[in-house]
């Protein structure tokens, strides 16, 4: 996650540099003068959240209280001291950092969370780091990955995980071999996993008569194994 982060933020302080190489005093038309002052402004703000960021995924202890929060709408120190092992001083000094990077707001001892794209990004970044590592490709398996609340970043502790699983061709017993797995990855994840397995053939389908669904599918899903749902 780390390493993941640091190459993020030196690749877009590279793309940051590229504009800065030609002056805004070189362009003539204020049209085109006050938009790449407004590129630049951004920006410089896109610089300053991946800084925030690579603070705020620094250590294992770091990330471990930041998946705990994420997951709330509230907490205090002690609960999340309680939650996550961690000492009561780190987790007050780290909760108060959120509060100065603006991700958390204090009114007494309770530190709040507000649902923003900033830490629906976060979340999604934390929930692909707590699942990667451990959902391996069974040979039956085409590709796998997770849609609904966990894959756009607004799960929180009462969410079920949802998954697809492509297959390509459906069989029954297929089923068994998907709620297996679904409680393997439960016993990591520590909540319900419900799987849903796909096909080209049953993604044409939807397509064609569950618009709606299919729609929500295609736009809200992470891959993390395997073929990705685009090319099925």
């Amino acid at each position: 996650m780390n390493d993941s982060g640091d190459a993020v933020a030196s690749c877009d302080s590279g793309t940051l540099g590229k504009y800065d190489e030609e002056p805004l005093s070189d362009v003539s038309d204020p049209k085109t003068k006050s938009s790449r002052i407004a590129n630049k402004k951004f920006l410089v703000r896109e610089q300053n959240d991946l800084i925030v960021l690579s603070e705020v995924f620094k250590s294992e202890e770091r990330i471990l209280i930041l998946r705990y929060v994420g997951l709330r709408a509230s907490v205090t120190v002690q609960a999340v001291a309680d939650g996550t092992g961690r000492s009561k001083g780190f987790v007050s000094q780290y909760l108060n950092m959120l509060v100065e990077e603006q991700l958390l707001t204090r009114n007494h001892r309770a530190f709040i969370r507000e649902d923003s794209a900033l830490w629906r990004s976060i979340k999604r970044l934390l929930n692909l780091d707590l699942l990667r590592p451990h959902v391996t490709l069974p040979a039956w398996v085409d590709g796998i990955g997770i849609f609904g609340s966990w894959a756009e970043g607004t799960n929180t502790t009462e969410s079920d995980l949802d998954l697809w699983i492509l297959v390509s061709r459906y069989d029954p017993d297929l089923e068994i071999c998907a709620a297996e797995l679904d409680q393997e990855i439960a016993r990591y994840t520590g909540c319900e996993v419900n799987s849903f397995l796909l096909t080209p053939d049953k993604l044409r389908h939807l397509k064609e008569h569950d618009q709606p669904f299919y729609t929500s599918l295609k736009r809200g899903y992470l891959t993390l194994q395997g073929e990705d749902l685009e090319f099925a």
